[in-house]
This record gives structure tokens, C-alpha cells and sequence, in this order.
């Protein structure tokens, strides 16, 4: 599986499951893909992008690299930073560059 942008682009809006305990999950909503503005990408480099997770939870967790599961996808590891919360909960981003 290629962790590219256009793979992500076909799970925007779509619901994750991310895995904090050993069977605890945490919903999280895919709500934004963003380019990165690159200069130039080198021959086989991916296209820079950030992705934005929103959860319903108020809890924030500490930046690590987590499992996260959903129906529309095979299992993926990324590595989710928090970056704030809302009136929703927490928002977590991932950056591929």
C-alpha cells in the first residue's frame, strides 16, 4: 500500500478507529488532505501532504506513531501529532513529505 496523497484523497470525510490501548479505539474523522508546496519533487519522491484528524474526544494524546484502523482501508501505522482542540475534541495531524 502507497501512503500517497491520491490514496488519502479516496478517504476524506471517512470515520478511523485509532488504537490507544490494547482494545481501546478512539473514533476519528479524516477531514482534511493538504497539498504542501513543494519547489520541485524528485523522481520518485511523493507529493508533500498533511493530513487533519478530528476526534470527539476532549483527551489529547502525546505524538506517537499509532495504529489506525477503518473499514475502507487495511490496517495503517502513522505517526499523529496533536495540534489543538475545539469545541468537537482533539485535532491530530500527520505531515509526509
Amino acid at each position: 500500500m502507497n501512503l500517497t496523497k491520491s490514496f488519502f484523497d479516496n478517504l476524506d470525510n471517512k470515520q478511523f478507529q485509532l488504537q490507544i490501548g490494547e482494545e481501546e479505539y478512539l473514533d476519528l474523522n479524516l477531514v482534511e488532505i493538504k497539498s504542501i508546496k513543494s519547489e520541485t519533487i524528485p523522481n520518485g519522491q511523493i507529493e508533500p501532504f498533511s493530513l487533519l484528524f478530528q476526534s470527539t474526544d476532549k483527551r489529547v494524546f502525546e505524538q506517537n506513531t499509532f495504529l489506525i484502523k477503518s473499514d475502507s482501508t487495511d490496517d495503517i501505522h502513522l505517526f499523529l501529532v496533536p495540534i489543538g482542540a475545539n469545541e468537537r475534541g482533539t485535532q491530530y495531524e500527520a505531515i509526509f513529505t
